[in-house]
């Protein structure tokens, strides 16, 4: 016994050297969309040309320009560029100089502009102003783009989920916490729904900020932080041939944070509508098959100021936002109780109730030019999210919660994140990137609720009332204080032909659950009205930890004509537990008991990964 534990140590050991050679090696968090410039620079006869100084300018890099040199098959690629717009100018001597313009990059997108050099004074510049290419004949992930043209003009709903719906074939699954299954031109505040596509799984879904894990530790693929639109240059959506640098291989959101500019600008957002501007479809016939009321606005708007720009110019930038929402709706077929301490729930139709909902979130970002290379990023959100009557009607699957049994939930989320971004010369690049996410969310019962009698499971037909114990094992009060830690690192050499990728994610995820009760710890299951159980709990306290989630990873992108191979191999390690618990005792548990820590499972895989894109006619816009 003892050698093995001496060998499980050893393993244990090993492994902690090996991520931290990694990060000591690396210092960089891979960003799972990199945008690029690539394309191949000939002469006039269609030879290629060596050694041609390539220059990406734009306002939205801080550093102004980005460079690269073409390779002995006078190729190029510019790697790590910001979304926006781009010229791009070439120059040998002995050739003229070309400036392409007008050059529009999307996140994840490789924009491939295929440039001719004619002999001639290098002095001598021909601007041309193209259409930007739309095809990417490089990379065989698929991902759609929400970007400002989008967010700011289509009228949907502003969340992320209702964004991501717009892709043809994305699938929404249950929302959880509102009485709309799908959010409706902003009617709600944003749910926990998450998505699916082509029949994966919704728990695969992640959720990114500077591709960093800003998702739920308890509720995979879901975030309980709050995002509005306001804050992002782009949303974009990974749904198919995902990269090494995913661990999974559903559908991977990815916000980019706006930035300031080298100039002042602001903008101000907002959104409102009243119930005399709400249709109501309800008549008789849905009255007599069973629905006693439809879904009404009672309150909704949403304010959403916005601003940026330099601080110190071509140095520091900052762009900053805060966005309030109401979204009161009045929740169908649900009613306060003729009287709430009855063994058997009777709605008053003249007492219906509102799903409230009050979000707010502010965030600022800031960008800074540290030195000719070295670009550091700054991000901070806050968000809070306040809904009295959480979870009541059905909310929950076939369960019916009455307003009194809803809980009162509060949400209270910040994320930290800071990421550094080195081209080191114009083939390699370094990355690096850090988030820290505290979230604490409370359920305590709602203003309706019954505080001295035991709260109510009806198993037929199943239902809630009086409070939230009946359903909700017996507490009160119940806090659940997470942690997500998200950590990338890569580096990535490129050519002309090549860009070889190696890098590393790591993901810490901790939460715990601490459960008090005025009740006593009783609650009642009925049938038909009749009590056919009292329930007892004991109080508690519990925690547990999904750490480490590591994925180590290689990939590259070979380009030999009009043919491009992406491949890769990830590994991924994963632990999961919970440490050292006491069981408190109460009225019903008289003596403590100890729960010793334990690693509930670990997990390792090796997941290789192969893609190809084929440019059909060499002209750079048909690819499969």
């Amino acid at each position: 016994m003892q050698s093995v534990e001496r060998n499980r140590s050893r393993r244990r050991a090993n492994l902690t050297w090996l991520a931290g050679i990694c990060a000591c090696l690396l210092l960089a968090p891979g960003l799972a969309e990199a945008q690029q410039i690539g394309g191949t620079v000939t002469d006039a006869t269609g030879g290629v040309l060596p050694g041609v100084t390539v220059e990406a300018r734009s306002p939205a890099l801080i550093e102004q320009v980005r460079t690269a040199t073409t390779d002995g098959n006078g190729q190029y690629l510019i790697v790590a560029l910001e979304t926006g717009e781009y010229s791009v100018t070439y120059s040998l001597a002995g050739f003229g100089t070309v400036v392409r313009e007008g050059v529009q990059l999307n996140t994840g997108f490789t924009a491939t502009l295929d440039i001719q050099l004619s002999v001639g004074d290098i002095q001598e510049t021909i601007t041309v102003s193209g259409a930007t290419p739309v095809v990417d004949i490089q990379n065989v992930e698929q991902v759609a783009v929400m970007d400002r043209e989008v967010i700011d003009s289509i009228p949907t709903g502003k969340s992320l989920t209702s964004y991501g719906l717009l892709v043809p074939g994305m699938v929404g699954a249950e929302s959880y916490g509102t009485s709309l299954a799908q959010d409706s031109g902003g009617l709600t505040s944003q749910t926990l729904q998450r998505l699916s596509i082509h029949g994966g799984s919704q728990l695969d879904q992640t959720v990114n900020v500077n591709g960093m894990d800003v998702g739920d530790a308890f509720t995979q693929g879901a975030n309980m932080s709050y995002f509005p639109d306001t804050n992002f240059e782009e949303i974009s959506y990974n749904y198919s041939a995902n990269s090494a640098e995913v661990e999974t291989g559903g559908v991977s959101i990815n916000m980019i944070p706006r930035e300031g500019g080298n100039q002042f600008s602001g903008a101000a957002f907002t959104t409102f509508t009243f119930p005399g501007l709400h249709a109501d479809n309800l008549d008789q016939e849905l009255n007599d098959r069973g629905l006693a009321s439809g879904t009404l606005v009672e309150r909704n708007w949403t304010v959403a100021p916005s601003i940026g720009g330099p601080i110190v110019q071509d140095r520091l930038w900052f762009f900053a936002t805060h966005t309030s929402q109401r979204a009161d709706l009045q929740a169908p077929g649900v009613f306060e109780a003729i009287d709430p301490r009855a063994l058997v729930f009777q709605p008053d139709p003249n007492k219906p109730t509102a799903d409230e909902s009050f979000v707010t979130e502010q965030s600022i970002n800031f960008t800074w030019q540290m030195s000719e290379k070295d670009k550091l990023k700054a991000y901070w959100t806050n968000s809070t999210t306040d809904k009295p009557l959480y979870l009541q009607g059905r909310t929950l699957g076939s369960i019916f919660v009455a307003p009194e049994a809803a809980v009162n939930s509060d949400i209270r989320t910040n994320a930290y994140q800071l990421a550094w971004v080195r081209p080191h010369t114009n083939r390699l690049l370094f990355e690096a990137g850090v988030s820290h996410q505290p979230i604490q969310f409370s359920l305590k019962p709602s203003e309706l609720h019954v505080p001295d009698l035991p709260g109510i499971l009806e198993f037929s037909p199943v239902s809630a009332y009086r409070n939230m114990t009946g359903w909700l094992s017996g507490p009160t009060v119940r806090e659940s204080p997470k942690t997500i830690n998200s950590y990338r690192a890569a580096v990535s050499y490129v050519t002309g032909s090549h860009n070889l990728k190696v890098g590393f994610t790591l993901l810490q995820q901790k939460i715990a659950v601490g459960q008090e009760s005025s009740a006593n710890w009783i609650s009642l299951n009925t049938f038909r009205g009749f009590p056919i159980r009292a329930n007892y709990y004991g109080s508690s306290t519990s925690a547990n930890y999904g750490s480490p989630t590591l994925g180590i990873y290689a990939q590259e992108q070979w380009t030999v004509d009009r043919l491009t191979v992406n491949a890769g191999l990830r590994f991924d390690y994963i632990k999961a537990g919970y440490p050292d618990q006491t069981r408190p005792t109460n009225a019903w548990v008289t003596q403590s008991f100890e729960i010793p820590g334990a690693v509930a499972v670990t997990w390792k895989d090796f997941q290789p990964r192969l893609g190809m894109a084929y440019d059909v006619r060499g002209d750079g816009r048909t690819a499969i």
